[in-house]
């Protein structure tokens, strides 16, 4: 959905899944971390979590720890 701009219509298209679909998905990904996905911040803060995850993981290899 990230790549849709958080726009659940579009991310739903994409792939060929139903609207409702990616809400429940949304909703069980939610509720199993403790945050509200279908909120546009809340989506940009983990995005950017993941992403500064990821490039971390770049700088610094679990390898070389």
């Amino acid at each position: 959905m990230w790549e849709h701009g958080g726009n659940v219509g579009a991310a739903a298209r994409a792939p060929t899944v139903h609207t409702n679909t990616e809400y429940y998905r949304l909703d069980t990904i939610g509720s199993t971390i403790g945050a509200d996905l279908r909120d546009a911040r809340t989506l940009r803060e983990l995005e950017l979590a993941v992403m500064s995850r990821d490039l971390g993981a770049l700088i610094m290899p679990r390898d070389a720890e």
